[in-house]
């Protein structure tokens, strides 16, 4: 089957007494699974960070959104900012700790060193190229937003509608959430899990547990 085809096969207006869970394909088939990257997670806002991570500058925390390497830093205007994490140079990852505080962010692979603002201050050996141009070659940067202490990212296209992150939550959400007050939650520590399945089904499972 087509993509299109595959995608076509799911009626999502049908009625509830006649309705039926996604086509097994939507779990399987690889090419929905990069058609989600791009539409599902690099154009909606995601969770990169908390903000009791990001307090003092030079702390950074990195993370990957639709399988492109992120970093959240906090400046030394103590605003917190996002970029791509890769140099660049040779596209190199900058930062490969999954987070810490530095001075600055150089990247490991030729030592190209940018602000914690993202612009370009050190190119080894780029001294004397001929119309290279420094300021042209910060890390490129994300859009990056808070909420209830949490910070997310979203990636986006420049050429679509710019979604804010209040929007994107939707006034009802938000007003649901407030009275947990997760603001006053405090950053304990982070912990990665593996799950060898569909992005979905890990989903799927928590809105049954949810119930």
């Amino acid at each position: 089957m087509s993509l299109s085809e595959i995608i076509d096969s799911y009626d999502p207006n049908v009625p509830l007494e006649n309705a039926s869970t996604i086509p097994s394909t939507w779990y399987t088939d690889t090419r929905l699974y990069e058609l989600e990257q791009e539409t599902v997670f690099l154009r909606s806002w995601q969770l990169a960070a908390r903000v009791d991570q990001l307090r003092d500058p030079g702390q950074y925390v990195t993370c990957e959104i639709g399988n492109e390497p992120i970093v959240t830093v906090c400046g030394n205007d103590r605003q917190v900012r996002g970029f791509f994490n890769v140099c660049r140079h040779h596209a190199a990852a900058v930062m490969t700790d999954a987070a810490g505080s530095a001075p600055h962010l150089r990247c490991p692979y030729h030592g190209w060193t940018y602000s914690l603002e993202g612009a370009l201050k050190g190119a080894p050996d780029f001294s004397g190229v001929c119309d290279f141009d420094k300021s042209a070659n910060g890390l490129l940067p994300v859009e990056t937003a808070s909420w209830e202490n949490w910070v997310f990212v979203r990636i986006g296209d420049p050429s679509e509608p710019q979604v804010s992150l209040n929007q994107f939550l939707t006034t009802e959400l938000i007003d649901q959430i407030r009275p947990l007050q997760l603001a006053k939650l405090r950053w304990l520590e982070r912990r990665h899990y593996t799950f060898d399945c569909n992005w979905k089904v890990f989903v799927d499972k928590y809105l049954e547990i949810g119930r």
